[in-house]
């Protein structure tokens, strides 16, 4: 090859790579997805958690996550099924949902003075030092969560929080503290704001600061023996004072009860974790009756939904009855929670 042409080439090479240095530098590298479905336990951080990855490539929109905030005792890490009774894994796999499952710390007897964690597993929502953006447990679940979304391919506009009991009273809090992380809120078994005791919502409102909340769909059995219907009132009204909302509903819907929930099984409601009664193993319901009340928005969208379940205890509904505080009996408030979340875009 003549010295002119391998000149020519040598300088061809470098404007290349010139051209690569310039341009190439600046675009983003391929980001790693997961394409085989994952369930895994994760510890290290200031709050172990288990993680749940559909199959598949998220789209280009990013997947949709949901945070679930287990109830007092429930933070077992060598056993999620008996943790989490609520079938979220089940759902997210058929729409493509990442499911994020944040565990309380125990409470540290050997140092005490640091304050954190909480000796039953609850999550500590009735702590003031809890109740407030920027601080406290709030803080760190909306952090963990933002971290969970930025490493899965998630859409930040799809981010939805929900819980049972304590779950329920926290999920709240991260309903009011960070609207701006969590779009819309599906709670269980809670009461009002400020360790129940907002019970006109002006509270949550200056908490609010000018931000505004998600819409919330609160559920509540009229059986509950632990966290009765008046305490789940209390939340109800909470949503509806801290929005400006008239107290009459803008409709209400009635469901029958659905019989023959196991016929010829024997009792559904006999099992290892019988917290609390079942009274669908006593009456053979398939789903318990309930009513549902809904609150629109100014704009004619729902912004408020109070379920009310006739005859249901302190027990998730259609729930794995292998785990505790679970009835196998409906409504299914798994996946209508998913519905009304979406609905929520």
């Amino acid at each position: 090859m003549a010295w002119d042409t391998i000149g020519e080439v040598r300088r061809l090479g470098i404007f290349v790579a010139v051209l690569v240095c310039l341009f190439g530098a600046g675009m983003p590298a391929p980001r790693a997805v997961a394409t085989t479905e994952s369930w895994q336990f994760v510890t290290g951080g200031a709050r172990d958690y288990w993680l749940y990855v559909p199959a598949g490539t998220p789209p280009p929109s990013g997947r949709p996550l949901v945070v679930y905030l287990h109830g007092c005792t429930q933070n077992n890490a060598t056993d999620p099924q008996l943790a989490f009774g609520t079938r979220w894994n089940e759902l997210a796999a058929k729409v493509g949902a990442v499911v994020l499952y944040p565990l309380e710390a125990p409470y540290d007897m050997d140092h005490p003075e640091r304050v954190d964690g909480n000796g039953a597993s609850c999550w500590n929502w009735f702590l003031d030092q809890n109740m407030h953006r920027g601080a406290g447990e709030p803080a760190l679940l909306a952090a963990l969560t933002q971290q969970v979304a930025a490493a899965n391919g998630v859409d930040p506009s799809r981010i939805y929080v929900s819980g049972a009991s304590a779950g329920a009273d926290m999920a709240n809090i991260l309903d009011i503290t960070y609207p701006d992380v969590f779009r819309a809120s599906a709670l269980f078994a809670g009461c009002a704001y400020a360790a129940c005791g907002d019970v006109n919502g002006a509270l949550a409102t200056k908490e609010l600061a000018g931000r505004a909340p998600g819409p919330a769909m609160i559920v509540q059995g009229d059986a509950d023996m632990l966290n009765n219907v008046a305490l789940g009132e209390t939340l109800l009204r909470q949503h509806v004072g801290m929005r400006g909302l008239p107290p009459t509903p803008t409709s209400t819907t009635q469901h029958a009860a659905v019989g023959s929930l196991n016929p010829g099984g024997g009792n559904p409601c006999v099992g290892p974790h019988d917290n609390f009664p079942c009274v669908a193993g006593v009456t053979g319901w398939q789903s318990y009756p309930y009513t549902v009340k809904r609150w629109n928005d100014a704009g004619g969208r729902v912004a408020v939904e109070w379920w009310v379940v006739h005859g249901l205890n302190h027990d998730y509904p259609n729930g794995d009855y292998a785990a505790t505080f679970t009835d196998p009996a409906g409504p299914d408030v798994t996946a209508a929670a998913w519905q009304f979340f979406e609905q929520s875009q």
